[in-house]
C-alpha cells in the first residue's frame, strides 16, 4: 500500500483538467439512465464558483474554482480554475466548452447561475450551442 506523501505527489503530477473530465464521465455511466421526459423537465445545470478553503497555489493564494454541477444526479460535471487576476465570467466559456464535451450537446439543458453571470454574451453562448429540437 503506497504511503500517503506518494499518493499525494502522483496527484499533484497529473493534468487536473483530464482527471476532471475522466472522473466526470465515469460518474455519468454510473448513474441511471434517462427515460425520455416531457420538454418541460429539462436538465438543470448549476453554475458556482467557489474558492477552495485549505488549497493554496504555489505562491501561496487561493484556488477559485467555477463549477457546473448537474441539479438531478449531483455530478459535477466540469470544473475550471479561475484566473488570479481576473473573476469567473472569462471562466464561463470554458466550463461551458467542458460542459458540452461531457453531454455531447446542450439540447434542452437550463443553465442557473447567480447574478454575476447574468450577461448577454453568456446567454448568448448557450443559446447558439443549443440545438433546438422542433416542438411537436
Amino acid at each position: 500500500m503506497p504511503a500517503g506523501s506518494t499518493v499525494w505527489r502522483l496527484l499533484t503530477r497529473l493534468d487536473a483538467t483530464l482527471i476532471s473530465s475522466v472522473l466526470a464521465g465515469w460518474l455519468r455511466t454510473r448513474t441511471p439512465p434517462v427515460t425520455t421526459r416531457p420538454r418541460r423537465y429539462r436538465t438543470v445545470i448549476a453554475v458556482d464558483g467557489k474558492t477552495l478553503r485549505g488549497a493554496r497555489l504555489p505562491d501561496g493564494r487561493q484556488t477559485h474554482l467555477l463549477s457546473a454541477l448537474n441539479t438531478s444526479t449531483g455530478i459535477v460535471l466540469a470544473q475550471v480554475t479561475v484566473d488570479i487576476k481576473s473573476n469567473e465570467i472569462p471562466a464561463f466559456t470554458p466550463l461551458l466548452d467542458a460542459v458540452e464535451a461531457v453531454l455531447g450537446s446542450l439540447t434542452d439543458v437550463l443553465f442557473v447561475a447567480d447574478a454575476l453571470h447574468t450577461q448577454t454574451r453568456h446567454a448568448e453562448q448557450i443559446t447558439s450551442r443549443a440545438v433546438s429540437r422542433p416542438e411537436r
